[in-house]
This record gives C-alpha cells, structure tokens and sequence, in this order.
C-alpha cells in the first residue's frame, strides 16, 4: 500500500513499514527504496514498495473448462479481488488480498466486466483468456 500523498504528515515508521526494513536511518531507507543523496523524507510522499493493484470483480468459484466458465459463471457469487495489471492481460498476477496471491488451481473464472473466462493457475498468473 503506498504511503500518503504530499500534504500528508509522514514519519519514519510509515516509512519502515512500507519497506520491511527494522531500520531507523533514513539514509538506509532511501537506498533500501532505491533513492539518490541528498536523502529527504519527502522523496517517500506517494511511495510504494510493491506493486500498484486494480481492484475488480470476479467469480468466487472456478470452472474446469472455459466453456463451463462462460455458461455458469454469470450464475456464480463474484467476489472481489486484485490485480497487478489493468485491464487483465495473460500473465497478469491476480491477489485475494493486496499481499496474498490466490491460487487459481488451474481453473477457468468468470471476469464479468469484459465478459471473459480466465485461466488462473496456482501460482495466482493469469494463463489463458478466453471471450465468452
């Protein structure tokens, strides 16, 4: 999650957290981040050590075929999830939490916004899309 934008009151423990870093120098923080010197707590407004994700809305329930995917799914109970690319694409990385990757067990999940069928694997990757 990003820290606050400009504006916003910004301290060092924001700072650590946002890194994982036990550190308490700024300095090793702003290398940690991959900043130059001089180091300004003011470089970390609207940082982010991970990846930006897109919230959207998906199937709770995957399929074991794309053709099931695309009949069924507009019946099943959407849930919403994350993804680390908009829009979705192959080989995006889809999150059930901001820091949790989902398995998708190599099923197909309906994604109603686009009318599509997504092949997720175990490793939360987008394999396959299919339009449904």
């Amino acid at each position: 999650m990003a820290l606050p934008g400009s504006g916003n009151s910004l301290s060092i423990s924001q700072i650590k957290a946002e890194l994982n870093s036990s550190s308490n120098s700024l300095h090793d923080l702003s290398v940690l981040a991959g900043f130059s010197t001089p180091d300004a707590i003011s470089e970390f407004y609207g940082y982010s050590a991970g990846p930006t994700l897109t919230p959207f809305d998906m199937a709770e329930i995957g399929s074991p075929d794309s053709n099931n995917a695309c009949q069924e799914g507009p019946t099943f109970p959407l849930a919403n999830f994350y993804a680390d690319t908009d829009p979705i694409a192959v080989n995006t990385g889809i999150y059930i939490q901001p820091d949790n990757t989902f398995n998708g067990g190599n099923m197909w999940y309906w994604y109603p916004a686009a009318q599509w069928a997504l092949l997720i694997s175990e490793g939360g990757r987008v394999d396959a899309i299919v339009v449904c």
